[in-house]
């Protein structure tokens, strides 16, 4: 399908907004942009991720990749008219430990977030299967300890379900939650399912 006809599915179907993916092309980014909102599916994030260049890595040339890439991110929310990036800002390793990840990634956040804020645009951590942020309460204190309006939460209800309760997640990271991410997860199998085949308390998370 052309871009324009994915709008129009993504509006068929339901869907009042959609995700990106960084582009390197701004102009045509704006281009994409300008049409997802004139088919009712405006970009609202752009996904970046980052696994595979952690700003939490001793190497300094991938951290430097990883800079790149997010600053990438950033320009195309802005070209494509999102408000946010979703970043993984971290991941554990047998060679990188976790306060490594926490110090190394906290302190090279902090060198982007003066391009973030002149652009408008949030950093959304998300909570994903990195071996990182792996309570409500540690999550909440490294959003915290940026102290600044521009690194918010990227909330996954999915993906905490293998270390605890989405509602308490939820209820733990209140205001902090810029964006969701809903999914289902199913522990005995251990598989993802449909939503509402799954283990999540959708009562509660709906509250």
């Amino acid at each position: 399908l052309s871009d324009n006809d994915k709008f129009l599915l993504a509006r068929r179907c339901g869907f009042e907004g959609i995700e990106a993916f960084p582009m390197d092309d701004l102009d045509a980014a704006r281009r994409i942009g300008d049409s997802a909102r004139e088919k009712g599916v405006p970009i609202h994030s752009i996904c970046y991720g980052g696994w595979d260049c952690p700003l939490s890595d001793p190497n300094p040339e991938t951290v430097a990749e990883g800079f790149r890439k997010l600053e990438n991110a950033l320009r195309t929310a802005k070209a494509v008219g999102a408000d946010t990036v979703l970043l993984v800002p971290a991941v554990v390793t047998e060679t990188v430990r976790y306060g490594e990840a926490w110090d190394r990634s906290h302190e090279n956040i902090v060198k982007i977030l003066p391009l973030a804020e002149e652009l408008g645009i949030v950093i959304a951590v998300e909570n994903v299967w990195n071996k990182f942020l792996l309570s409500p309460l540690e999550f909440a204190r490294y959003v915290d300890e940026f102290n600044s309006p521009w690194i918010q939460a990227y909330f996954d209800v999915g993906n905490v379900i293998l270390f605890g309760f989405s509602q308490d997640w939820i209820r733990t990271l209140g205001k902090r939650i810029r964006k969701i991410h809903l999914k289902d997860f199913k522990r005995q199998g251990y598989a993802w399912v449909n939503l509402r085949e799954g283990d999540v308390n959708w009562i509660e998370v709906r509250k």
